[in-house]
């Protein structure tokens, strides 16, 4: 009876959590409408004659850029449990939801793990945060290696450029020995308890973590293709070096300010700004790029995994 009242109260829950999670981001956009209305997009789209078809292959991009971190992400647990690439997809997106109201989208690891058995959760969290791991790395080297080649040479000396060059490095080194890092953390005593769990960190092989980095290169270059095209439509026009440069010091800047999801478009929004808007003649342009950047990678994507939290079973006593 307990068992039976726990479901309804945790299916009552998901619920909850999948409407709740709906209209926030539809009222977080819409509280948007003064600074972005549908009038400036419509405006700045208008600049370009194949808007249609640029925000269609963008959609496409969307899908193939999730559908290569759900791929990452079972091939990361698949020590622990043997998913499908489709429940890979749900529980990827179910995170994108909870990241939501999370600092730096931390909330992503309990999205993904729920959908796991509930004795793997804790190996699930492990295995998850060596994907971001892998996934901020991409973003730190490229970010810190666009300041090295492109930046003006005197923005950059000598001292500053070995700086550079030693922590990226550095994190190769720490990337790629980061099982042995993780497995320190089982000293802690409130962690203690899950000590047999940390053993699934000895059967990840470098070689798999060298996959999943590769995967994690092809997403960067998936986002960071799309805000450029997003640039282009919008009217941003500036050499190739800079554009690319912009862009990689975005995603670098972005991932370091702590932030919320909701809150990422507002400072995303500030960066782009200093970055790509030399005279402010156009703001409007560049936040309507960052805003549409973060829609189709985020908010609808968020929308989508709202929904596919209502797969999470109470025990996983359906599946195997």
């Amino acid at each position: 009876m307990q068992r039976f009242l726990n479901a309804k109260w945790f299916l009552f829950l998901k619920w909850i959590v999948a409407i709740g999670s709906i209209l926030y981001v539809v009222f977080h956009i819409t509280s948007r409408a003064e600074s972005i209305s549908l009038e400036n997009i419509r405006l700045t789209l208008s600049q370009s004659n194949s808007k249609t078809e640029i925000l269609f292959l963008l959609m496409v991009l969307m899908i193939f850029n999730w559908t290569i971190e759900s791929l990452k992400w079972k091939i990361l647990i698949e020590e622990v449990e043997k998913i499908t690439l489709l429940k890979s997809l749900r529980a990827v997106l179910t995170g994108i939801t909870l990241s939501l109201y999370s600092p730096n989208r931390s909330g992503e690891f309990l999205g993904r793990v729920m959908h796991l058995h509930p004795k793997q959760r804790v190996q699930g969290s492990l295995l998850t945060f060596i994907g971001s791991i892998c996934q901020f790395t991409i973003t730190i080297q490229v970010g810190l290696t666009a300041l090295v080649f492109y930046s003006l040479p005197e923005s950059l000396n000598f001292i500053n450029k070995t700086l550079i060059f030693f922590i990226l490095i550095l994190s190769y080194f720490i990337l790629f020995n980061v099982t042995a890092w993780m497995q320190k953390l089982k000293h802690f005593k409130f962690l203690a308890r899950y000590e047999d769990r940390f053993r699934v960190l000895e059967k990840f092989s470098k070689q798999k973590l060298a996959l999943v980095y590769v995967l994690s290169a092809m997403r960067y270059l998936v986002f960071a293709f799309q805000f450029y095209m997003l640039l282009k439509i919008c009217g941003i026009d500036m050499p190739f070096n800079n554009m690319v440069t912009n862009i990689a010091v975005s995603f670098l800047l972005t991932s370091i300010i702590p932030s919320v999801a909701l809150g990422e478009l507002g400072i995303r929004g500030s960066v782009n700004l200093n970055l790509f808007s030399a005279n402010h003649a156009h703001d409007t342009s560049i936040l309507v790029a960052s805003f549409l950047l973060w829609l189709i990678n985020l908010a609808i994507p968020a929308v989508i995994g709202a929904l596919c939290s209502v797969y999470i079973r109470w025990n996983n006593s359906s599946e195997k």
